[in-house]
């Protein structure tokens, strides 16, 4: 009995995918990826390698769009969040939108010690 996980099919066009990028088979790579999401939609690791592919393009906008897909999939990855804090300042969008909480006064409210 092997201790090793079982791949899911996803996860092996997954790293077909990434195996082509490294070798910059780029076409390929592509065919592999878009499979792997095929498979399954929400594969984190798909997402992030389309949006390193996208990079490679200076297609932006698209790797930004696949990589907020992929920190939705594993959104305690920092590795993730900061690639697509970097991506977002390469395409010139900045930091991300704040959400401001409203506060009944009209007025915002920082938070304090005592809070």
């Amino acid at each position: 009995m092997s201790s090793v996980p079982e791949m899911s099919d996803a996860d092996r066009e997954s790293l077909l995918g990434l195996a082509w990028l490294d070798r910059g088979r780029d076409a390929i790579a592509l065919t592999h990826l878009q499979r792997a999401l095929a498979l399954d939609a929400g594969h984190g690791e798909a997402h992030r390698q389309l949006a390193y592919w996208h990079v490679r393009r200076s297609d932006f906008r698209s790797a930004i769009d696949h990589l907020a897909m992929a920190v939705a999939a594993r959104p305690s990855d920092g590795r993730l969040q900061e690639d697509w804090r970097l991506v977002r300042a390469l395409a010139g969008l900045g930091h991300e939108p704040v959400d401001l909480p409203s506060h009944p006064e009209g007025r915002l409210k920082f938070r304090t010690r005592d809070d």
